[in-house]
């Protein structure tokens, strides 16, 4: 099952209620904020590559106030 970590950069002062809607997709396992250059990071899990793709695209990115983000696609995962 392919994974993906998604690096999530939100406006300001706006990282409690788009972490708050990122854990209400069901694809998301992990969702936590952090401190440096990103506001959020989430762990996402797909039936396939174009799904992680879709589910990126279509729903982590159309939340209200995700400005950016950042993809990372895990190569294997034990």
């Amino acid at each position: 099952m392919p994974i993906a970590f998604v690096c999530v950069t939100t406006e300001p002062a706006s990282m409690a209620e788009v972490l708050k809607a990122l854990k209400a997709v069901e694809e998301v396992e992990e969702a936590e904020m952090v401190y440096g250059i990103y506001d959020i990071i989430a762990k996402v899990k797909g039936d396939s590559i174009a799904s992680l793709r879709k589910i990126i695209i279509e729903r982590i990115r159309k939340i209200d106030k995700v400005m950016a983000t950042t993809t990372m696609m895990v190569v294997k995962s034990e």
